[in-house]
């Protein structure tokens, strides 16, 4: 691993143990060139290298996520919620790994297995055209 992720882990571990909160996904580029959710797996085992237990790494990237954001709709399943759910084949809390290990996935209340997930990543022409404009659209937005 290298220094500087040795160093961010370090200073968010600190951050955390002195009530700071800490959140996933706060470095990842806005959907550009990062495929949604995939990333998410590897930041949740740095999570816990840096020496979060699996379940506030899961925090980090759910109930803390929501909160930082102001949004009490979303990051829990409860009622009143938007509540998307993965089901996993392993206990994440035994191993966060365990979180690529996905049974299916029930998103707005239909179900999706893991093949139609795959099947909905887009190929490398398509990322590009979806920079393409993005890159318009941001012109645009300082012009």
């Amino acid at each position: 691993m290298g220094i500087q992720t040795t160093h961010i882990q370090a200073i968010a571990k600190t951050y955390s143990s002195k009530g700071g909160r800490v959140v996933a996904g706060t470095d990842t580029p806005a959907g550009v060139w990062t495929v949604p959710g995939m990333p998410l797996h590897r930041e949740l085992e740095l999570f816990v290298e840096a020496g979060f237990s699996p379940i506030e790494a899961i925090r980090a990237a759910t109930i803390h996520a929501a909160s930082a954001l102001k949004r009490k709709d979303i990051g829990a399943i409860k009622v009143g919620t938007v509540a998307d759910i993965v089901v996993l084949k392993e206990n994440p809390l035994l191993d966060i790994k365990a979180t690529q290990q996905i049974s299916f996935l029930v998103k707005g209340g239909k179900v999706y297995t893991i093949q139609e997930l795959l099947q909905a990543i887009p190929n490398s022409k398509e990322v590009e055209k979806h920079y393409e404009q993005f890159i318009e659209t941001f012109k645009k937005m300082t012009d």
